[in-house]
């Protein structure tokens, strides 16, 4: 998903706390003494892309994960809700890998068995961030 919204420069709607422009602005002064209210632009642009991002997200999640995140509003909430769901269950899977690598024992293993299970486990963690000592 990165790649795609990396590409379209689009990836800042969901990494940085932006602030939505104002649904609306002052129109440069006229001849009127007073500024007149008209819808801003800007807003309607950042509307647009956060929705078409929003709608990439949804697109891509499994209806079991689109529970979690269906009542979000924008991209990067969101994308924040994401981040903790999938975060937790990580931290999960990486407590489990650590139990599992320190509690394989040889057994009926043959050697090259025990130390291929024993790096799988390790390339397990890796991928999750966590790297194993030698």
């Amino acid at each position: 998903m990165l790649p795609a919204l990396e590409t379209s420069d689009l990836d800042s709607l969901i990494h940085q706390d932006i602030i939505p422009p104002t649904h609306i602005t002052t129109a440069p002064m006229t001849e009127k003494p007073s500024p007149t209210l008209v819808p801003n632009p800007a807003h309607a642009t950042w509307k647009k892309q956060d929705k078409l991002v929003l709608l990439r997200l949804h697109s891509h999640i499994s209806e079991n994960v689109l529970a979690y995140v269906i009542a979000c509003e924008t991209s990067r909430s969101t994308w924040i809700a994401l981040e903790e769901l999938f975060d937790a269950q990580s931290s999960a899977r990486v407590d489990y890998l650590k139990t599992s690598l320190q509690d394989l024992q040889k057994g009926s293993l043959t050697m090259t068995d025990y130390i291929a299970q024993k790096r799988k486990l390790a390339d397990s963690l890796a991928e999750c961030g966590y790297i194993v000592q030698e």
